[in-house]
């Protein structure tokens, strides 16, 4: 377990779900997350951590420290692809070329990162809009250079985007998570005001995408044992500290398994898809 006393973690779940009203504010405040911002640290690894239509905030600052929390290597960065200004997350929402330059930075990230650590792993984890961002980020891969694994969290894109067809360019493919009672954000906003990709429908991470028949794709629908973790179902729970280190950490590392290394069990996240992680 990853944490010193339930007393915090209980603390540490309950602060996730208490920020959320003022998650913004995060970017004004200094914590534990711009520290693991360590390019030091990269030779173990790089976890690169798209916000949201808000940019960087809390909910970001504590996906990245229970990520690490539950013992994901290296450098966490959060890499704002928005303009910085949380009033203008609307324009964040459906500003295509706005989600094609933070996917182009994504994929000049992996590759460098390739190019100095080939051996040490990287990572995407993409959230609510900033799962776009991932997936744009690795249609702009170079040839030959691939991410290790990539999480798609609440995304905020339309069920017909083909995100599995993006699966062979990361080594241990893509897990999308999902929840059907994210219905303010990813039904009733979505739907009013249009998905990334400019269609009024649900996003993804309501219902899941439309194509999952790749292996290497899978996707992970709420269910009640979430609650446990501080997942509510909510569209803010796939990033609470808590479910981030103790589902989304070994769901990540998961494949260390099969390559020899240990890697931290994950028995809270349901899967589909043929090629699923056993979670049981």
């Amino acid at each position: 377990m990853p944490w010193p006393s339930r007393w915090r973690r209980r603390g540490a779940g309950w602060a996730s779900l208490l920020r959320v009203p003022v998650c913004p504010v995060g970017r004004l405040i200094r914590g534990r997350a711009p520290a693991l911002d360590d390019p030091a640290a990269q030779r173990q690894g790089l976890t690169i951590v798209l916000p949201g239509i808000q940019g960087r905030s809390f909910a970001e600052y504590d996906l990245a420290v229970g990520l690490a929390q539950g013992g994901v290597p290296g450098r966490i960065t959060v890499v704002d692809w928005t303009s910085g200004w949380f009033f203008r997350a609307f324009w964040h929402l459906r500003d295509v070329a706005m989600h094609e330059a933070g996917g182009e930075e994504v994929a000049n990230l992996v590759a460098e990162h390739r190019r100095l650590y080939p051996h040490a792993p990287v990572y995407v984890v993409g959230y609510s809009g900033g799962a776009s961002v991932a997936l744009h980020g690795l249609a702009r891969l170079p040839a030959g250079t691939t991410a290790t694994r990539t999480l798609l969290l609440a995304p905020a894109c339309s069920p017909p985007i083909d995100a599995a067809a993006l699966a062979d360019r990361c080594d241990h493919g893509i897990d999308a998570v999902c929840s059907r009672l994210d219905v303010p954000i990813l039904v009733g906003l979505l739907t009013t005001l249009g998905t990334t990709d400019g269609r009024h429908r649900p996003g993804a991470g309501w219902g899941g995408f439309e194509r999952t028949d790749v292996p290497a794709f899978r996707e992970h629908h709420w269910r009640p044992g979430w609650v446990r973790r501080f997942h509510y179902g909510g569209h803010f729970g796939a990033v609470n500290r808590v479910f981030a280190a103790e589902a989304l950490a070994p769901l990540l590392l998961s494949h260390r398994a099969s390559e020899g290394a240990p890697a931290p069990r994950a028995n809270n996240l349901p899967a589909r898809g043929a090629d699923a992680p056993s979670l049981a």
